[in-house]
């Protein structure tokens, strides 16, 4: 009889500390990244205009896992940029804004928002990208 071993999934705490954190984290990189209101609706997965304007207003995101989930790859994203670009905020910032032909000579934001029910996993593509990219597994995004 074989017994499989599974990977303790991570689950995060969802309260409202967190979550208040994580919006301001968010909205502040939002407005760094210059986000239009439709890919941060895209990114933070909201289709209600109320809702959006009411987590805009608030600076906040919901409170949940799978918003945690989804700021926690913006930050990756981030915090690799600013790895691999120390000395260069500008190119931070413009970044996701570039087309690479990685994303199909699309931006990886544009990439991220273009089918608004893949964004989760985009999001997280661009991130194990730039994982790779700044850990040396791969030389250069085209």
């Amino acid at each position: 009889m074989q017994t499989s071993i599974q990977a303790p999934q991570f689950t995060p705490t969802v309260d409202e500390q967190t979550t208040q954190a994580l919006g301001k984290i968010f909205w502040l990189i939002a407005t760094e990244y210059n986000f239009t209101p439709t890919q941060i609706k895209t990114i933070l997965d909201i289709y209600n205009p109320q809702t959006y304007s009411n987590y805009k207003k608030g600076k906040k995101i919901r409170e949940s896992g799978d918003s945690y989930r989804r700021v926690g790859h913006l930050l990756g994203i981030k915090k690799n940029l600013e790895i691999l670009y120390p000395r260069n905020p500008e190119v931070c910032a413009k970044w996701l804004s570039v087309k690479r032909k990685t994303f199909h000579d699309l931006s990886a934001i544009e990439f991220i928002s273009e089918v608004p029910f893949e964004s989760f996993e985009r999001l997280a593509a661009v991130r194990r990208l730039l994982d790779r990219l700044r850990n040396g597994s791969i030389l250069e995004l085209l």
